[in-house]
């Protein structure tokens, strides 16, 4: 009976050490404490970028993110982490760069260094190019380049934009003598040489059909020229003649085509009678009083009537249609009275 008490309590022993033994292996070890490092960034001029941490604080295994920003006028001049120069690295053969990212793994305590300079210096030799811009009328609208500066970089990218006033539009660039068209009145290219820049705006030639006689005055003593097209509804060769080759001029004209561009020209339609004969006074718009001005000059008095202004004086007009549409742009490069 004692042999048997004391296997038992044995064997108690022993379970008691290997539930233990279990017990020990199926637990975790308690987690390191967080061991925090100091990221800082040194110094810099403000005035010529920023410096920025994704985060105020950092432990041993964190990612830090470091943000640099150049402002406009400048670029990075150089990054270095705790004695490690990482300009090449980032810069990547590129001419110049003026925003970055860079991420590292903290371990230790690193400061983080960044210097900027004035836009250009970095491989100054390369900024050789020079773009010129043609003179324009300032009145009319506004060019501007960007980036804008004294001298470019082989290859570098120029944003051109136009915005113009009243009236007017540009249908086109021309770089270097080849012409370009804007899109929503920009236009991109990079450049890659010495490099003129001119832009012609144009009096936009889109068609006006008077409806409103408030604004009559203004379009005929306008500066440059103005086409005034007097019409009627059942004139045969006003609807079927003549509309078709104001058509074609302001689609060509809107498209830029060189020859129709050149007139500089203003359309203005206006109705004057539901029929041709004029002297029909119950057939007559509101808009035959504008008629009534150049009246005397049409011998006829039949439509259509064509009469062309220049800076608000009649330099030209003409009675009928012509047969052609070269034949009408022959006479509106050259307007006389017919």
């Amino acid at each position: 009976m004692k042999k048997l008490k004391k296997l038992f309590v044995v064997a108690l022993s022993a379970l008691m050490v290997v539930a233990a033994c279990v017990s020990l292996t199926a637990c975790p070890p308690p987690s390191p404490e967080a061991q925090p490092v100091s990221i800082t960034v040194a110094a810099y001029d403000t005035t010529k970028g920023t410096v920025t941490l994704d985060k105020t604080s950092y432990n041993v295994g964190d990612t830090v993110k470091v943000t640099i920003t150049s402002k406009n006028g400048y670029e990075i001049k150089s990054i270095n982490i705790s004695g490690t120069n990482l300009t090449e690295r980032i810069r990547n053969g590129a001419y110049e760069f003026s925003s970055t990212e860079y991420t590292f793994t903290a371990n230790v305590d690193k400061q983080v260094r960044v210097e900027f300079q004035e836009y250009g210096v970095w491989k100054n030799a390369d900024y050789v190019h020079s773009l010129t811009l043609s003179d324009y009328d300032t009145a009319k609208g506004a060019v501007t380049i960007s980036p804008d500066r004294a001298k470019y970089a082989r290859d570098e990218q120029i944003t051109i934009t136009v915005t113009t006033t009243g009236d007017y539009i540009a249908k086109n660039i021309t770089v270097n003598g080849v012409n370009h068209s804007l899109t929503d009145g920009v236009y991109v290219f990079n450049i890659t040489g010495d490099t003129t820049i001119s832009v012609k705006l144009d009096v936009d030639c889109g068609v006006i059909t008077t409806g409103n006689l408030s604004n009559i005055d203004s379009l005929t003593s306008r500066e440059g020229k103005v086409l005034l097209d007097f019409w009627a509804d059942d004139c045969y060769y006003c609807v079927t003649v003549l509309a078709p080759q104001l058509e074609q001029l302001v689609g060509n004209y809107n498209s830029g085509s060189a020859r129709e561009t050149a007139l500089d020209i203003k359309v203005v339609k206006v109705r004057v009678s539901s029929t041709y004969n004029l002297s029909n006074t119950s057939a007559r718009t509101p808009e035959y009083a504008i008629y009534e001005r150049y009246a005397s000059r049409n011998s006829s008095g039949g439509l259509p009537f064509v009469v062309m202004l220049e800076d608000g004086q009649v330099i030209g007009d003409v009675e009928g249609a012509y047969g052609s549409y070269d034949g009408f742009l022959g006479w509106l490069e050259n307007p006389s009275s017919t």
